[in-house]
């Protein structure tokens, strides 16, 4: 709450004081009256949190609101300066983040998923949660589990998803299906795209990180649907998407609003996913407005799991690694 009243950073002004004590001042003369403002004093692209009273001036050393600020004015938790990066700052923050979750290679987390599906005047609602467990996922000895139970059209629809051995396995209500899929063929298709695009990180905008009271902090960040929709293409061709398979499904990326939370040591604890995307199947436009959501279990522990037989499997003719792009 107290974030959402917080919400302009100023970087236009300047500190003054006088005999009374501190305030902001505007360019344009005017000033704080009674309000918290986010302050990038020194205009570095990290702000710190300030309360101005009835006359303007800062409060120091004493609770507002139910909110501590320090000496210097600083709104503060058990000590701990809060901050609201942006800019550059925000985007360096971000980078090193992103940089450090490459080497995640394990991950056991809970799902959570919410999607509308609209074509040709007709709305379906799809709704999905369960847990995700990953092993070696840097290496062609990958393997992964995921137990999901699916609602949609007032029916709850157990799917058992797992990856072993160059294959994909899918148990849906008793069906099994097994499709081939070369998973050094992907990973070297994510090393071409990040090659391409994750240098300069241009698909990656408005870039906030702001300090929670619980000792996290949260990075907000948006990305361009046009470059994401680039990559998307980028990757089908990597992954020598051909034939059929190509012509039959075109995405085009729009809104992708982006929530990542971490701890203290930089580890991520959920991550935030608000997409929309419109995809032309056999020349039908279908639009999904989707949501997603995953919690991280036991940060920093080790991931262990057993997966299931891969006997009774029955394999999906046409199911090439193309195809599962």
């Amino acid at each position: 709450g107290l974030t959402l009243t917080m919400s302009v950073t100023a970087f236009a002004g300047q500190w003054r004081e006088d005999a009374a004590g501190w305030w902001w001042q505007e360019d344009d003369g005017s000033y704080a009256v009674s309000s918290w403002q986010w302050l990038d004093g020194n205009q570095d692209g990290v702000a710190e949190c300030y309360y101005f009273d009835g006359n303007g001036y800062m409060a120091a050393n004493t609770t507002v609101d139910g909110y501590q600020v320090n000496g210097d004015g600083c709104w503060v938790v058990g000590g701990r300066v809060m901050t609201h990066q942006s800019g550059q700052a925000a985007r360096d923050t971000l980078q090193a983040v992103l940089a450090q979750s490459e080497g995640q290679t394990n991950m056991d987390v809970g799902l959570q998923m919410n999607m509308q599906m609209s074509a040709q005047g007709t709305t379906i609602d799809v709704g999905m949660t369960g847990d995700m467990k990953i092993q070696n996922a840097d290496s062609a000895q990958m393997q992964y589990i995921m137990d999901m139970n699916m609602n949609m059209l007032g029916m709850d629809i157990p799917v058992t998803t797992f990856y072993t051995d160059g294959y994909m396995y899918m148990d849906m209500y008793g069906q099994k299906l097994k499709m081939p899929m070369d998973y050094q063929e992907a990973l070297e298709a994510a090393q071409s795209m990040q090659m391409s695009y994750g240098d300069d990180m241009s698909y990656i905008q408005d870039v906030s990180v702001v300090d929670n009271e619980n000792g996290t902090r949260t990075i907000y960040y948006a990305m361009d649907g046009a470059q994401m929709t680039s990559m998307v293409q980028m990757s089908q061709n990597l992954m020598g998407t051909t034939g059929a398979a190509a012509n039959t499904a075109s995405a085009s990326i729009g809104l992708c609003k982006m929530e990542v939370t971490m701890d203290g040591a930089g580890t991520i604890l959920q991550q935030r996913v608000l997409m929309d995307m419109s995809v032309a199947v056999e020349g039908t436009p279908v639009d999904y407005t989707i949501f997603m959501e995953m919690n991280t279990k036991n940060p920093g522990q080790p991931v262990s799991f057993t997966l299931p037989s891969t006997e009774g499997y029955e394999e999906l003719i046409g199911g090439a690694t193309g195809n599962l792009s």
